[in-house]
């Protein structure tokens, strides 16, 4: 109770303290329009992907005007490098005072003038800005050297090749933010034993294989040369960040780390990608394969326009699927290992494509919905997964009927 008292006197001091600065703040506005946001530092996925797309949008004018942005950190913070990074951006205002002049702002009419507006779709890049664009994050040269050092400590040589793979679970979530029940998600979750067959190619191809993560949910029970549990033996905040700048590609389910290599343009393989109507659309880089729904009171796997068409497509709750009996069905080892390949391969300007696959690639994207959600189409599905899943491009039923019987 006395803890509770104190936080709520301090409040109040700070509250008070900031409001000649939002007198100062309102009677600019005329002149300069000052606005405020706060920065997610909760969870890697936004901390990194709401500021990239902000600078991307900056630099693509479509925050013109006379404005003044300032940011402010929320905590607890997921990743401190990422941190430390954003906050020596040139880029970026970055004050955490801010946070206070922002909320005694909010106490006031018209306090929504002054809230930056993103003007990208939950962290998605639906107006094809950073494609092609330089990364924000950035290292220096003297973490560029404490990265290496780190590589040999690995036994990783210098001029070696990376590939990083990860899968999501629950463990992180649960570990850094037990209070809250993240099961509603448990959807998203993969097994990381899925991957392993893929990385262990990529090994015998000549790149260095690190599984990643931060609190993870299993080791890796069969590691061979060349594959490396990074997440359980060397993980840090540092060279999580590091890793993902040099690797290759990243092979990963949809979760927050994955965002990390995206804000370094660098190519993701996708795998397990659920709900099927968020995918990644804009990097042409990328490649997708998405889990399987299958409807357990039919006997059958709902086709890819059943899933657009009815809405399921961005179910966002376990729940969901549960009540209208749907199992989700996990990519296997084969299908992760194709879409590994066929990457490595059009990055090495080796690929053969087949006759069909540019037909099959039409086909499926001319079902994606909701459109709101996807700019320019650039990514690709992975070939090999549509070519041994041709039969879920089919029509399919009215499985809108279906729902409203469950």
């Amino acid at each position: 109770m006395e803890g509770e008292m104190a936080n709520k006197i301090r409040s109040l001091f700070f509250m008070v303290l900031a409001l000649p600065f939002v007198i100062v703040v309102r009677l600019l506005r005329p002149f300069i329009l000052v606005r405020f946001a706060p920065i997610l530092d909760r969870r890697i996925g936004p901390f990194v992907t709401e500021m990239d797309l902000y600078l991307c949008e900056k630099e693509a004018g479509m925050h013109a005007g006379k404005t003044l942005d300032i940011f402010y950190h929320t905590h607890p913070v997921s990743n401190r490098q990422v941190k430390l990074i954003w906050d020596r951006s040139p880029q970026l205002r970055i004050h955490n005072f801010a946070y206070w002049i922002d909320k005694a702002n909010r106490l006031l009419p018209y306090a929504e003038k002054h809230k930056i507006r993103f003007f990208s779709v939950h962290e998605r890049d639906i107006h094809n800005l950073a494609s092609g664009k330089p990364a924000h994050l950035s290292l220096t040269k003297a973490e560029e050297k404490k990265g290496l050092d780190a590589l040999r400590q690995m036994g990783i040589p210098q001029e070696a090749d990376i590939v990083c793979f990860y899968a999501r679970d629950p463990a992180y979530l649960n570990s850094v933010l037990p209070k809250l029940d993240w099961q509603y998600q448990d959807y998203r979750d993969c097994d990381i034993r899925f991957q392993v067959l893929a990385a262990r190619e990529m090994a015998r191809r000549g790149y260095f294989s690190l599984r990643m993560g931060a609190v993870v949910k299993d080791p890796l029970s069969l590691v061979s040369p060349g594959i490396i549990d990074y997440a359980v033996k060397y993980h840090d905040d540092f060279l999580d960040i590091y890793l993902l700048s040099k690797c290759r590609f990243l092979i990963s389910a949809a979760a927050g780390l994955s965002s990390v290599a995206v804000a370094f343009r660098k190519p993701v393989a996708w795998v397990n990608f659920i709900p099927i109507g968020h995918i990644h659309s804009w990097n042409p880089q990328d490649l997708i394969i998405t889990k399987k729904l299958w409807l357990r009171p039919e006997g059958r796997f709902l086709t890819f326009k059943e899933i657009f068409d009815s809405g399921i497509g961005c179910w966002l709750e376990t729940k969901n699927y549960a009540a209208a009996g749907i199992d989700i069905i996990e990519n296997t080892p084969e299908e992760i290992l194709s879409v590994a390949i066929e990457m490595d391969e059009r990055l090495k300007g080796t690929w053969i494509a087949q006759e069909e696959d540019e037909e099959l690639q039409q086909r499926f994207w001319s079902l994606l919905q909701p459109k709101n959600l996807h700019g320019r189409i650039m990514a690709r599905m992975g070939a090999e997964f549509l070519r041994l899943n041709r039969q879920l491009l089919g029509q399919g039923q009215d499985v809108k009927l279906f729902l409203q019987n469950t």
